[in-house]
């Protein structure tokens, strides 16, 4: 089984399906749609997809020589300075599915030179838009993301028809939850065509190494043993409610001294080091860039609670290496959420938008450990039988078969 993958290969849950399909023994092309990612160590190409990528390839202000990428294009080094470029890529980003598709004919002559079995492309915007526009005859999955029907479908006409279109044309989908298959249909997609549910990355080793603790990631910070850890590891994303988590954070600090926050990917983000640095418990939040999967999971070993408040999303990945560490859920009523948590018993849940309602939930989390230690035990478990990696694996080649066997038939 040969598979192309187009993907945004920057991005570490895009980059983990791939590795996973190379260990399920399927011969991987991979074609990214942004440059700046690192080797996978399979054959792969660049094929810039979007107004973001061409801006990195030099269509704003660019410094430094170019060079070439796997696929022969020329690439070069956006200059650091991007403010007035980037006012005018958030303006026109809503044509962004238009800019896509003039990239279909590169994506064709990739697609037939290589003749995969299958080609899959792991998002809707920007790829499976691009991919739906070649006539290369190879049977097409598309893989969903939580916010590409409920938030990106509905930026612009232009994105809304370039989404209706991506789901009629596609052979099979995959969704890391049940949710997104159902709003597929509504969209175009044949509920009668092969689908897979399965978490974005594939999933995870249900086995965390004994040698992870957060014994040192506390001491690096400065964080007494005896603390309740709160964690918000979602960084700073559109539909992420970073304020209003701080403001309902700051009423929990004010209740209970003994109570620390770690924020990831917010290190250097100014509007929240301002905030920080007016609240009367700020000296007890500590903001950390972007980690590596080994450092993630010391960060969920290290804490007691892990929030993600979002007005939109699938099965974020974050919420499933909480729950695999036994770090207690607080997280927004999304029906998608409701999928993995059911409030009191597993985690606990509050409007993403009231303050109120965030208080009290992370109030309640770190005043019960015993609620804490009893959601870990189902928590874990939930993960093994339905975030495993190798059974995700296992399903890959069957899935691919079954797409390829009803498109032929």
């Amino acid at each position: 089984m040969k598979v192309l993958y187009l993907a945004d290969l920057r991005s570490p849950i895009a980059r983990a399906w791939v590795t996973m399909a190379v260990d399920a023994g399927i011969d991987v092309v991979a074609v990214s749609s942004r440059p700046g990612y690192r080797s996978l160590g399979v054959e792969t190409f660049t094929a810039p997809l979007g107004l973001e990528a061409l801006a990195q390839l030099g269509l704003a202000r660019v410094r430094g020589r170019g060079q070439r990428g796997s696929a022969g294009m020329q690439t070069t080094e956006v200059n650091s300075d991007r403010g007035r470029g980037r006012g005018s890529l958030n303006r026109l980003r809503g044509l962004n599915p238009l800019v896509a598709r003039a990239g279909s004919p590169y994506l064709s002559s990739i697609v037939r030179a290589q003749a995969p079995d299958v080609v899959h492309a792991l998002r809707i915007p920007l790829e499976a838009m691009a991919m739906a526009r070649t006539r290369t005859g190879v049977p097409m999955v598309a893989s969903v993301w939580g916010n590409d029907f409920t938030l990106h479908a509905n930026r612009s006409v232009v994105f809304r028809r370039a989404t209706r279109h991506a789901m009629t044309r596609v052979d099979g989908l995959h969704a890391d939850c049940r949710r997104d298959i159902r709003l597929a249909e509504a969209w175009g997609f044949d509920g009668d065509l092969p689908t897979l549910v399965a978490p974005g990355s594939g999933g995870l080793p249900t086995v965390v190494d004994p040698d992870v603790t957060g014994v040192g990631l506390r001491r690096e910070l400065g964080i007494p043993n005896d603390a309740v850890v709160v964690v918000n590891p979602r960084g700073v994303r559109e539909y992420v409610r970073i304020p209003q988590f701080l403001e309902g954070l700051e009423r929990v600090m004010g209740a209970e001294p003994n109570v620390h926050a770690i924020l990831v990917g917010l290190q250097g983000h100014a509007p929240a080091r301002e905030a920080i640095e007016r609240m009367a418990h700020g000296g007890r939040i500590h903001l950390l860039q972007a980690l590596e999967p080994r450092r993630m999971e010391e960060l969920f070993a290290a804490s007691d609670v892990s929030v993600s408040l979002t007005t939109h999303d699938g099965t974020p990945n974050t919420l499933l290496e909480a729950m695999r560490a036994g770090t207690f859920p607080v997280v927004s009523g999304l029906e998608s959420i409701r999928e993995w948590i059911t409030p009191g018993a597993n985690g606990l849940m509050a409007d993403s938008e009231d303050v109120e309602q965030i208080a009290a939930a992370l109030l309640r989390a770190v005043r019960s450990p015993l609620l804490r230690a009893q959601a870990a035990t189902v928590n874990k478990q939930l993960v093994r039988e339905r975030a495993d990696i190798e059974a995700t694996k296992k399903q890959l080649v069957p899935f691919y078969e079954t797409v390829c066997r009803r498109r032929m038939g």
